[in-house]
């Protein structure tokens, strides 16, 4: 904690005085990919030497809660530096370190007006856990932020924390859903509802009117995923009026994104309600609004969900069987990834390229566009091959990019052997190679 709060030379002439009379120790973050890639926010980990930490001199320092609250501080701060980098094991790492020391200040040192920031600490803490999947440890970190608003906003009365309260229920929700408890997901999503209508519809607290629509979209969602898809659209469209009142009347313009992400939820349950006309409205509909978000205002970073669109409305012209209009939807999926894998280091997106360029290739075998679908074969192997064999990725994206590279070739290999020529003929020089890379992945 103490090593985040020195500038960087300062740091580096401490500690190696300190590591050699062997006064710290080190130990390397858990976050591989940081490490492999240089991050410059990926640092060796500093404790002091157990004999320090039980002297007495720490029990007469003048100034230590000042100490520990700017270290605890400036923890929290860094951790979310780092989960904005989405280096989510390292942040985990920093909000573990916040936690002990908040702990203490709150705990041994009785300093209650931090109670919220330790609150808030944990939320963000339990964030990172849940893009690691560690979602059992992320619900205990929403639970212990709950009790601690539970008592601030309802036993002191601290009102104005409700819309905080709101949020842990809606995290402690977003777990629950991610682990399959989809009727404790809504009743959480139900808590975070009811402050909120109070807090906009009764308070008039019109600023938090997003928040309300983000509870309705997360509540949709799980409503969804129980396949209650009429009870799923009516919060779906909730959120919507809401959004659309914001950033065509109001002129909230930065939450333009959150009203595409509504209108491809609602394409998505109306898909599932087979209503492909009105699904394929709303995906247009959020294609519209992406498109120069990524393009013209080159916001990069939400490429990924333009391609996301374009994927639903390339499967869902498939069901219309409009082929070819299909075909250009993928295409435009497939170069939005590509981007963000290979110019944008969103190396966590392989997976979902690979399912996109296999749905496309299933369109061009339907089709028998040969020559299309030999590069697609090709820029699967490409892709997926040193992606898997990389010891920077993780086991379960590994997993994942060879389940993807697996049913791909299946595909090809699934094709009668006049078809089969066909494609290999396409393949020129590589047609043997990747006659036995597929023979060689389904063995």
């Amino acid at each position: 904690a103490l090593a985040h709060l020195l500038d960087e030379p300062k740091l580096n002439r401490t500690l190696t005085r300190l590591e050699r009379n062997k006064l710290v120790s080190h130990t390397e973050s858990a976050d591989g990919y940081a490490r492999s890639v240089n991050d410059p926010f990926e640092i060796n980990l500093y404790a002091l030497h157990p004999v320090i930490c039980q002297n007495e001199f720490f029990t007469t320092l003048s100034g230590t809660e000042q100490l520990f609250e700017a270290a605890a501080g400036e923890c929290w701060k860094r951790a979310d530096a780092v989960y904005n980098k989405n280096r989510f094991s390292y942040a985990v790492e920093l909000f573990t370190c916040a936690e002990a020391l908040y702990a203490h200040l709150v705990q041994i040192l009785n300093r209650t007006r931090l109670l919220n920031d330790y609150a808030a600490m944990l939320i963000n803490k339990g964030a990172a856990l849940r893009n690691l999947q560690r979602l059992t440890e992320a619900l205990a970190e929403y639970d212990k932020a709950i009790t601690i608003l539970e008592r601030l906003v309802q036993g002191e009365q601290q009102t104005h924390l409700a819309n905080a309260l709101a949020m842990a229920y809606m995290n402690k929700g977003n777990a629950l859903h991610n682990l399959h408890q989809l009727t404790e997901a809504l009743a959480e999503y139900d808590k975070a509802i009811a402050i909120r209508e109070s807090l906009v519809q009764g308070e008039k607290q019109k600023h938090l009117a997003n928040d309300l629509a983000m509870a309705y979209m997360n509540k949709g969602a799980a409503l969804r995923s129980l396949q209650r898809l009429t009870e799923a659209l009516t919060e779906y469209d909730k959120a919507i009026a809401i959004r659309e009142r914001l950033v065509h009347l109001e002129h909230q313009s930065h939450l333009a994104k959150s009203l595409a992400m509504a209108y491809t939820n609602k394409g998505n349950a109306l898909q599932s309600l087979q209503q492909l006309t009105e699904a394929l409205e709303e995906y247009d509909k959020a294609i519209a609004i992406w498109e120069p978000l990524v393009n013209r205002e080159q916001q990069t970073h939400l490429a990924n969900d333009l391609a996301t669109a374009y994927m639903n409305k390339g499967l869902l012209l498939e069901k219309l069987k409009q082929w070819e209009s299909s075909l250009d939807s993928y295409e435009a999926a497939v170069q939005l990834r590509r981007l963000c894998f290979e110019n944008l280091g969103m190396f966590w997106i392989a997976p979902d390229l690979l399912t996109t360029l296999r749905y496309r290739l299933v369109t061009l075998l339907n089709l028998q566009h040969w020559p299309a679908a030999a590069q697609d074969v090709l820029a699967v192997r490409r892709i997926a091959s040193p992606f898997v064999e990389s010891p920077a990725i993780t086991e379960e994206l590994k997993q994942s990019a060879l389940i993807e590279m697996a049913t791909t070739f299946r595909l090809v290999h699934a094709l009668d052997a006049a078809q089969r020529d066909l494609l290999y003929a396409e393949l020129g020089n590589d047609a043997e190679s990747v006659r036995s890379f597929v023979e060689s992945m389904l063995a």
